[in-house]
């Protein structure tokens, strides 16, 4: 700690001390009051009148100057006195005080009397003793009262020549050492008390100014992370793009199996930037939520016939099973749903050498008009010790942290299901068992969707080929413009290069009305990779559209989604 920090504790530490001298004063000021009064009317009867009226004199004026510095206190403590002059200005007034009971205690002191004697000797005893309570917080104050309140009486006890009165002023004499004992013991405790208090207040605010640094530096990483993965996304996709058109040419054996290596790297490459893409949205709170109504059933079968593949190239078994009372269609995040249960089922798969993995799908305990649902990704692998599990859900971590781990990744899978699964109102619960094998579970609300059958065409749907045209016109399905220019645009805004194909089946099946020349620029854009140009088209038309609210403005969430402004 450097000079200039303790000098600042210290007056601190003064300036605690002298606010507990002055935060009882008025109260100390009443009591002396009610002392005096009582002291007065006990002497009154073998006590000169005069002496008592000329003590009260004193005692009142000593009492309104105290009582004038109490005020001031609470008024400019703050503005116009350091603390320093505020303790000297109370140690001043607190020995005025002790003068003024010592001064009563000879005044009022009546020789020959014992009785009224014993009244004199309770009387300093019992103000002494609370003064000590009270002062004791700074040691002056404490001293310049009791030496003129107790002294002077116990001089006058010791020289009456009276054995007893002897023997009482020895008494004083004893009561004023304990005093002064009292005095350092309570001095040290309050200080000690002040500065814990105050180590603890520094304490406190070091951890909530460091806690802001980690939120600025943990916003200054989540920006990072999806600035450079947008920029790696853009040229990565031109790309993959680029590795289509190649392989649609003619080419060799040994050019494919190259085209084909490179192509599952970009891939691979461009999973992992989707990765970090969506854990910065969702640790940034960027993530909206795409509810629709959709059937169960078939997005298990979807997810599960790539992961049987994948299982079956592992020599593992995959095996997905749902309870009978799993309503099939539901309303929810079909995409997140899906994204978080290929993350579980991949890592499931990784981490597995021997066995199998399982995907069982049951309801859980729901309020009305809900239905929570369970899905559990079970697998036989090495399992996770217990206390690796709550690292293992933190960003950029895996079980097996060594520069010898035999699986891939960078351990970003299990913090975006995990934020993914907050985002969509569930839970992710884990039970592992080194040796046995793990189970994952999300467990996430629904609503219960109608079985009617209507849709609206998705941008996959205009890939599907027409079995009984034999092309690739758009289905004989009730089109939505609006939903196919969203999703067009959330193509562009991915960087897909699939975003191509997409436009060239809208404008080409004619599902576009096309006044304003949209689909010649947005192709020329979509032709040279120009995503930017792209987005800004079809921004640009979805707004003039049908992307306004009843008061004529336009939804502008509801055209960008969730995606960051570039």
């Amino acid at each position: 700690m450097t000079s200039e920090s303790t000098s600042f504790d210290s007056e601190r530490v003064y300036a605690e001390q002298v606010a507990y001298l002055f935060k009882p004063l008025l109260l100390s000021v009443a009591a002396t009051l009610v002392g005096v009064a009582l002291f007065a009317a006990a002497q009154w009867p073998v006590v000169d009148h005069d002496r008592i009226l000329g003590w009260i004199s004193l005692v009142g004026v000593v009492t309104v100057l105290r009582v004038i510095l109490a005020l001031a206190y609470r008024r400019f403590s703050t503005t116009r006195l350091s603390p320093r002059w505020w303790g000297h200005l109370f140690v001043f007034g607190a020995g005025l005080a002790g003068i003024a009971w010592g001064v009563g205690g000879i005044l009022l002191f009546p020789p020959g009397i014992v009785e009224h004697q014993v009244i004199v000797v309770l009387v300093i005893v019992g103000i002494c003793a609370g003064g000590t309570t009270t002062l004791s917080v700074v040691p002056l104050a404490a001293y310049l009262f009791l030496v003129p309140a107790m002294l002077p009486v116990a001089y006058l006890f010791l020289t009456t020549g009276h054995p007893v009165s002897f023997i009482v002023g020895l008494m004083l004499l004893l009561s004023f050492g304990f005093f002064l004992s009292s005095t350092k013991n309570t001095y040290t405790n309050t200080r000690q008390n002040i500065l814990l208090r105050i180590a603890a207040e520094n304490r406190e605010r070091s951890l909530v100014e460091a806690n802001r640094e980690i939120e600025r530096n943990s916003r200054a990483k989540s920006d990072f992370m999806a600035n450079i993965s947008h920029e790696i996304r853009t040229p990565l996709n031109v790309i993959i793009g680029m590795h289509h058109q190649l392989s649609r040419m003619p080419l060799t054996a040994e050019q494919s199996q190259v085209l084909g290596k490179a192509e599952r790297a970009a891939g691979a490459l461009r999973d992992i930037v989707d990765t970090v893409l969506d854990f910065s949205k969702a640790e940034r709170g960027l993530i909206e939520l795409d509810v629709a109504t959709f059937d169960l059933p078939a997005l298990i079968a979807d997810i599960g016939a790539g992961i049987a593949l994948q299982a079956r190239s592992r020599k593992l078994q995959f095996s997905s099973e749902t309870a009978p009372d799993v309503p099939t269609s539901l309303i929810g995040d079909a995409g997140r749903l899906r994204q978080v249960l290929m993350i579980l089922l991949g890592n499931a798969l990784k981490f597995t050498v021997h066995g199998s993995v399982a995907l069982v799908i049951r309801r859980a305990p729901s309020p009305p008009g809900e239905v929570r649902l369970v899905f559990a990704v079970r697998d036989t692998g090495p399992g996770i010790e217990s206390d690796l599990l709550a690292s293992s859900m933190r960003p950029f971590s895996q079980g097996d942290s060594s520069s010898t781990r035999r699986h891939g990744g960078i351990g970003m899978g299990l913090a975006t299901a995990l934020r993914l699964v907050k985002v969509m109102d569930g839970e992710l619960q884990v039970d592992s068992e080194p040796g046995r094998g793990s189970e994952f579970r999300v467990v996430c609300p629904f609503r219960v969707g109608s079985d009617d059958g209507r849709r609206s065409v998705k941008a996959e749907d205009l890939r599907q080929p027409n079995a009984e045209a034999g092309s690739n016109d758009i289905a004989h399905v009730d089109v939505d413009v609006g939903e196919l220019l969203r999703s067009l645009y959330a193509q562009v805004e991915d960087y897909d290069t699939e975003a191509l194909n997409t436009a060239r089946q809208l404008c080409g099946a004619g599902a576009l009305a096309d006044p304003d020349n949209l689909c010649e620029p947005l192709l020329s854009a979509l032709n040279a990779y120009a995503f930017e140009a792209a987005a800004e088209l079809l921004k640009e038309r979805l707004g003039d559209a049908s992307e306004t609210d009843s008061d004529g403005t336009v939804d502008e969430a509801r055209v960008s989604g969730s995606r960051p402004a570039r």
